[in-house]
């Protein structure tokens, strides 16, 4: 819980305390902190994926986990988010991620610095869900699959 809570706070100390991203955003960044558990969500992640049961990007986006009530939704959601998040760092790289942070620290949109830092790549949120659908559709495939 500690190394979470202390991403929470690096997190906002580095973008500053009045830009906005999503809630899924700063706690995929947070679960990346704990020990153990990326590899384990990925694969379930990926199972999920493929059986059509994410969240849908468009909802995902803008979703408050504090309004949800079902327990395991809550867990999708935390999986979810730790999963977008390693998909922007792995598949694309550390330094568009930092460049993407830094974006937002200058003071643009979620929106608007996503293109800034991911030229070609995304264009809207909306590219970035698609692409993380598709990265994980296809990561089951090329590893076999299963859990």
């Amino acid at each position: 819980i500690l190394p979470h809570e202390i991403a929470h706070l690096i997190l906002w100390d580095f973008l500053g305390f009045t830009r906005k991203v999503p809630i899924w955003f700063e706690e995929g960044l947070a679960q990346r902190e704990e020990d153990g558990k990326r590899a384990v969500v990925q694969q379930a992640m990926k199972e999920v994926v493929i059986s059509g049961n994410d969240i849908p990007f468009a909802s995902f986006h803008g979703l408050d986990v504090g309004r949800i009530t079902d327990p395991v939704q809550v867990s999708l959601f935390y999986a979810q988010s730790l999963s977008v998040v390693e998909f922007m760092i792995g598949k694309y790289g550390r330094d568009a991620f930092r460049n993407f942070c830094r974006e937002i620290r200058e003071g643009r949109a979620f929106e608007e610095a996503l293109p800034r830092a991911y030229p070609a790549i995304f264009r809207t949120v909306d590219d970035l869900g698609l692409k993380w659908k598709n990265y994980m559709q296809n990561e089951v495939v090329s590893s076999g699959g299963g859990l």
